[in-house]
């Protein structure tokens, strides 16, 4: 993992912390900004695990603000760096600083519900290696904030069935942290998004023989906030977009060169469409009314998202097999 200059302070515990008992996990929280961390740390004060965590927040950007709210909370632990950290490596940097025998990653724009805790425990205890679960609407009365988490987790509804998965976003995962450390934690990608789903790749390359390894469970809910603007919700969609051709998941060479063509953004557009109507229906068929009133926006995103999509095919690509250090 790549090595950051941190200053870390370490708030009195209470009585009844994780220091009284075998720390049992983590939840690691990296942060740019304190506008949302508040209802987000409270959240991890009202959960019903009555086994020993804590909560590392990453302060990224060496921000006052941020401390001031961390140091409010007694199982709050504040990480701070200098050096303008991106997600992915302040959620490693938190992982390499606790003892815990599990990981928890939640984002600070994201409400936690009381189950979230015990629900990763619990399935992990089980003999899940990775775990996930449900991310719904933290503002389900702003339709930018509804498109914006529509189109970015369609797979993770609050009716869909607890069982075996393929990925998860990294506002909502936890696995060993020994399984996160022998992976190499989250890959450098050099942006702020598909980290997440590289990682969760890397660790079903890590148990080909246990299908159901990566595990969705219902109760390990979540509530994301999303983005509350027009031009906040089509700039994040173009953004993910250009991630999702940068590191070039799944794409051949062909791919990449057909997605140069402006044109064929139609087809991709239809293609996601199709794939996030059919979960719809499969997974949260009462979410389509609702689907349905906001499709012109969620359609809007859609061709924002194709043109950074476009945008990275044109540059140069950096394979996600080789973002790992590990033996495939």
């Amino acid at each position: 993992m790549t090595t950051h200059h941190t200053q870390t302070t370490e708030p009195s515990q209470s009585p009844d912390a994780s220091s009284a008992q075998s720390l049992r996990a983590s939840v690691i929280i990296p942060v740019k900004g304190a506008e949302y961390l508040p209802p987000c740390l409270d959240s991890l004060e009202q959960q019903d695990y009555d086994g020993a965590f804590d909560v590392i927040v990453i302060d990224g950007w060496h921000d006052d603000a941020v401390a001031a709210v961390a140091n409010r909370y007694p199982r709050v632990k504040l990480i701070r760096s200098h050096d303008n950290l991106l997600q992915c490596i302040g959620r490693n940097i938190g992982s390499e600083q606790t003892s815990a025998d599990y990981v928890i990653f939640l984002d600070a724009d994201c409400v936690a519900d009381p189950t979230f805790v015990s629900a990763a425990v619990r399935a992990l205890d089980a003999g899940a290696k990775m775990v996930g679960g449900p991310v719904l609407d933290a503002r389900p009365w702003n339709p930018f904030a509804v498109a914006d988490n529509y189109s970015q987790f369609a797979d993770f509804p609050p009716t869909r069935p607890s069982g075996q998965a393929e990925y998860f976003p990294g506002c909502n995962m936890a696995m060993s942290r020994d399984d996160f450390l022998a992976i190499g934690g989250f890959p450098d990608t050099k942006m702020p998004a598909g980290e997440d789903t590289l990682l969760c790749f890397a660790m079903a390359d890590r148990y080909p023989n246990q299908p159901d390894a990566i595990r969705f469970d219902a109760a390990m809910r979540i509530r994301h906030i999303g983005r509350t603007t027009l031009s906040g919700f089509l700039k994040h969609q173009a953004f993910f977009g250009y991630c999702r051709g940068s590191v070039g998941l799944k794409m051949t060479h062909k791919h990449r060169k057909l997605g140069r063509y402006r044109l064929v953004a139609i087809p991709l557009v239809a293609k996601r469409l199709k794939y996030m109507l059919g979960q719809t229906l499969r997974l949260h068929k009462r979410a389509l009314p609702k689907l349905l009133l906001l499709s012109p926006l969620v359609l809007l995103g859609m061709f924002w998202w194709a043109s950074g999509f476009r945008r990275a095919c044109r540059e140069p690509i950096q394979p996600y097999s080789q973002l790992y250090d590990v033996a495939k």
